[in-house]
Order: C-alpha cells, then structure tokens, then sequence
C-alpha cells in the first residue's frame, strides 16, 4: 500500500462491497462526459475479496477493455483527478449481496462504446449485453440485488447522475 494513499487508507476500513466510487478526470474524454452536469465522469463499486489469507480491495468498473476488477490503491496511483467514496445507506443492506454477484458474474463483458457515445446526447436504456460504467453499477443493484424503486427505471444513469437517481448513498468521502 502506498503512503501517498492518507485519504484511502483512513477510510477503507470502512468500506464494503458494492459501495459507490466515482471518479472525475481531467481527461478530454472526461471533459466531454461531465458536459451534461459536471461531477463525476466514471463509476465503480467497491468490491472486496478475501484470497489467500487477505482482504483484497478492488474496484469494478466498466472501462475500455470492459467490466473488470482493479486494485483501488493501484487505480489511485495512477489517477489524475478526484474520487469520492459513497457508502450504501443502511437501509439497503439487503440488496448488497444480489447485487455484488451480478457484477462479479459479468466480469468480462465488453464495454459499450456505442451507449457511451449516444449518452452525450439523451439518456440510453440499460441494458447488460455491453456495458458503459455506470450503467453496469445501476443494473447491479436494479436486476442483481432488485432494489424495488429501481425497477421502474429503464434508461441508465450518467456518472453524474447515479448518486441523486438510484438515492441509495450517503455523501460523498473525498479518497483522492
């Protein structure tokens, strides 16, 4: 772990599977995805392992060479921005499990490059056969832990957007 991580490493303690990171970049592409409402321009969930006598902290996001799961001190190392961490509040607990195996179950699936680009202009619908980042994140916790207010909404969420449309997060917890 490295110790230019303070912000992290006094708050992953606290942090358990399928709470909320989102991401805000400097990045042209970022940029041009925080257009439509400023904040954050990428979503991942906490997701946390024990393997081979450890707790491995990691994130899964929807990145460029699809869902996958990335260590978190090693993707805020390499990070040029901000991240904030949102806790599920507790009233939700029940939903976590369901919806962290979704997400665990679709490691690998492609990115979907087309809803990314088609979100810039109008909200797409979810849909898990690709997935952009915070749309696998939304789906996890609609069709893996079946919050039942999220089963009436069909169009994925921007980044931006996931924490006031989905209401299942505390404040952000600046990390990085």
């Amino acid at each position: 772990m490295s110790t230019n991580l303070p912000l992290y490493q006094n708050n992953r303690k606290w942090m358990r599977t399928m709470d909320l990171l989102q991401w805000q970049s400097h990045s042209i592409l970022g940029v041009l995805i925080r257009m439509k409402g400023g904040g954050a321009n990428h979503s991942g969930a906490v997701m946390i392992f024990n393997a081979f006598k450890r707790w491995r902290y990691m994130t899964g996001e929807s990145l460029e060479g699809g869902l996958r799961a990335n260590y978190i001190s090693r993707r805020l190392k390499e990070y040029k921005g901000k991240v904030w961490w949102h806790r599920v509040l507790p009233e939700f607990e029940q939903y976590r499990q369901g919806a962290g195996e979704w997400l665990a179950d679709r490691i690998g699936v492609k990115y979907d490059y087309k809803s990314l680009f088609r979100n810039a202009i109008c909200h797409v619908s979810a849909d898990a056969r690709e997935l952009f980042c915070s749309e696998a994140y939304f789906l996890a916790w609609r069709d893996g832990g079946k919050v039942p207010h999220l089963q009436k909404i069909k169009k994925a969420p921007r980044p931006n957007e996931v924490v006031r449309v989905m209401g299942i997060h505390g404040p952000g917890v600046r990390l990085f």
